[in-house]
């Protein structure tokens, strides 16, 4: 028995260890920074050879929660108006990147629980219903669907597959969302407050109009608070 206590003692430090590691990185300040970082191995191959090899990463204190990864060229319909004007640009259910999620503290936009994991970004917009009228400021939206089963770039061309693919694991079957806004010209990435209990982290990807060169695009991911109830 007494052989037994060293060993014991130190999973329970270990164990403790573990969550304090945790609460600290929970309570931590984020701040947001571009790094030189290869995408997840976990990604389809022809999903990760559309990235850019360069992160955008939300750090809490020295550990990252979010990181994302843009394509290095989003295809969209006509050309914007202006970089601060691309997402009404942006193609439903089009990939536009993917996101690796760390931490067991995060909810969607729908205020349910967002996995720890590796997900593809797919364009989408607010159905105009009753049920979701007046619940965000603006219609944007990312859908998450887990790289094990969006392993393609064409994988999902219409919105109800990619809806059932996102929810597939969580309760009721309702996708996994983040709120997408329009930004303002400025320094990219950027955390922001752009509105009481939300935080959002300003972007900047390079997306394709069909029409003309590639551009900039800027746009703010909202990375903390729900919507409208």
């Amino acid at each position: 028995m007494n052989r037994m206590l060293p060993t014991s003692r130190s999973l329970l430090l270990a164990t403790f260890t573990g969550l304090a590691a945790v609460a600290n990185s929970a309570g931590a300040e984020l701040t947001a920074t571009l790094a030189a970082k290869e995408p997840p191995a976990a990604l389809g191959a022809s999903v990760r050879a559309l990235l850019a090899p360069q992160a955008v990463r939300v750090l809490a204190g020295d550990s990252a929660v979010f990181e994302f990864w843009f394509c290095s060229e989003v295809p969209v319909g006509a050309k914007p108006a202006s970089p601060a004007q691309a997402l009404a640009s942006f193609k439903p259910v089009g990939l536009i990147g993917v996101v690796s999620v760390t931490g067991k503290q995060h909810r969607t936009y729908r205020d349910t629980e967002l996995p720890e994991g590796v997900y593809t970004m797919r364009f989408a917009l607010q159905p105009e219903d009753g049920d979701h009228l007046g619940t965000a400021d603006f219609p944007f939206f990312v859908v998450l669907i887990p790289a094990k089963v969006d392993t393609k770039p064409d994988a999902f061309t219409a919105y109800p597959a990619m809806v059932k693919a996102s929810g597939r694991d969580t309760p009721g079957g309702h996708p996994l969302i983040l709120s997408l806004r329009p930004a303002a010209e400025g320094e990219s990435p950027k955390l922001l407050e752009p509105t009481a209990g939300h935080k959002s982290v300003r972007v900047k990807a390079t997306v394709k109009p069909a029409d003309s060169a590639p551009m900039p695009a800027l746009f703010e991911i909202v990375i903390k608070g729900k919507g409208k109830t």
